[in-house]
């Protein structure tokens, strides 16, 4: 509502509302006086509305605004305006406007900070406030420091992610706010990027076996420039899951190795944060050393030429663990077809032989940790005979006696011999030994040309070899 009041010369002026107002001033506009004898205006506040009031204009005002500066923010300000005349009358005062000067919002960015390397951290402007109004935007902007991307550069609370720094580094932020009148206020925090992290000490790696109780030892962990305060072991490999015995959040704990494990490798970490929260982290490596597998394999011997031999590895074992393969393998003689090299039990045919010499086979076994065992077997091979047939005459006449001469027959192992002696085909003679290396007999009568044909066999008690002779008798006695 506007107040109207009349100067002394008839003069109407009216007070209009504030033209501006800021934290440190008022900028006060009103109507033009437009009387002939108008000379200029004076300006009155008051801390309180009604007066009483004081002029704060020092020089007269000859136009329609005035701009009152120098004032404390948050005061209450009350303001009339009087016109005066070339003769020195001064009018009544006009309508008062009240005015509150604005209290700038203030901004706080919270407090400076130390974070470690890929951490996050946290800029907190939530703390900012207007006391006669409300904060209505807020802006952070990085200042100083290694680039970062934040979350929200327009949000009160917002967060970044530390950078990997290779020495102590500080990133600063400006945070930015403004009220409702738009008045701005501004806060910087400082984010230290601590390369000191606390050092973790997992101890040494080590070694052990199945059943054997490891301790784990964090205790040397230590911080540079402070003091461990939390500790965390974790599990982070092996081929099962273990139990610690003391909790895992102290600087020393303890397991039982699995006696199932064989060889394994179970992998610890150890995290430890100081007093600053930052952390370290280091591993420790126990090794289950691996008993190496047993390779057995059933006794050689001897077996004969052509027949199956058997190569039995069944009696092979693991003493930690499981058996996961098995390959045969042949070392000396003769080659021959391992009918299944990776099984544990197989069978091969035993070859001929010209010269006498053993079959060897290695077997390998490897368990679930690739630890490997071998055994080694040998084979005689006995080889047959070989009989062999000399004749005194092989074309007689009627009546001759005619020789039959087998002891050139042999066995390639040496073994002693037995003879055997038979007739195959012709008119039948009677032999002077059957069993023995040579033997006789008298050509027959024969009315036309007749073949005789024996047989030699020969045994070393194992294997047998045959041969054969044939004679061709002619009619007539000898010498006729």
């Amino acid at each position: 509502m506007t107040f109207w009041h009349r100067l002394a010369l008839g003069l109407v002026i009216a007070l209009m509302a504030a033209r501006g107002v800021w934290s440190a001033g008022a900028a006060l506009d009103w109507a033009d006086n437009t009387e002939s004898d108008f000379d200029h205006y004076n300006v009155y506040r008051s801390a309180v509305p009604g007066g009483p009031y004081a002029r704060i204009n020092a020089a007269p005002i000859r136009v329609s605004e005035y701009d009152d500066v120098g004032l404390d923010p948050g005061d209450l300000c009350c303001y009339v305006v009087t016109a005066v005349d070339k003769s020195g009358n001064e009018s009544g005062v006009s309508n008062e406007v009240v005015i509150r000067l604005n209290r700038p919002p203030v901004a706080d960015a919270g407090p400076d900070q130390i974070v470690s390397m890929r951490r996050p951290a946290i800029l907190d402007g939530s703390a900012s406030y207007d006391a006669d109004g409300d904060v209505v935007a807020t802006l952070w902007l990085q200042s100083a420091g290694p680039e970062v991307e934040l979350d929200s550069s327009i949000s009160s609370v917002t967060t970044f992610i530390a950078p990997m720094v290779d020495q102590p580094t500080t990133l600063a932020f400006e945070l930015i706010v403004w009220d409702d009148q738009m008045t701005t206020a501004s806060d910087t925090v400082e984010i230290g990027i601590d390369t000191a992290l606390p050092i973790a000490n997992a101890g040494p790696d080590q070694q052990a076996r199945g059943g054997q109780q490891v301790v784990l030892d964090g205790s040397g962990s230590m911080d540079p420039n402070g003091e461990i305060s939390a500790w965390l072991w974790l599990q982070i490999a092996g081929p099962e899951e273990v139990n610690l015995s003391v909790s895992s959040i102290n600087p020393v704990t303890s397991f039982t190795v699995p006696s199932t494990s064989g060889f394994a490798v179970y992998t610890f970490e150890l995290h430890v944060w100081d007093n600053d929260n930052l952390e370290g982290v280091d591993t420790v490596n126990v090794a289950i050393n691996n008993d190496p597998p047993q390779a057995r394999v059933a006794p050689g011997g001897e077996i004969d030429e052509g027949r199956t031999g058997t190569l039995d590895g069944s009696g092979s074992s693991d003493p930690d663990g499981t058996l996961a393969g098995y390959l045969w393998m042949q070392t000396s003689g003769p080659d021959v077809v391992i009918d299944n090299a990776v099984e544990p039990v197989t069978t091969f045919v035993a070859p001929h032989m010209d010269t006498p010499e053993p079959l060897s086979f290695l077997l390998v076994v490897w368990d679930d940790g690739l630890s490997t065992g071998t055994a080694e077997v040998s084979f005689t091979v006995n080889q047959k005979p070989r009989a062999q047939i000399l004749v005194s005459d092989a074309r007689p006449n009627e009546t001759k006696m005619v020789s039959l001469d087998g002891s050139r027959s042999s066995d390639p192992e040496g073994r002693p011999l037995t003879y055997l002696w038979e007739q195959t085909a012709g008119p039948a003679v009677a032999l002077s030994a059957t069993s023995s290396a040579s033997a006789t007999f008298v050509a027959p009568r024969v009315p036309r040309v007749t073949t005789l044909e024996f047989r030699l066999t020969v045994s070393d008690g194992r294997l047998s070899h045959s041969a054969t002779v044939n004679v061709t008798v002619f009619p007539g006695r000898p010498n006729e």
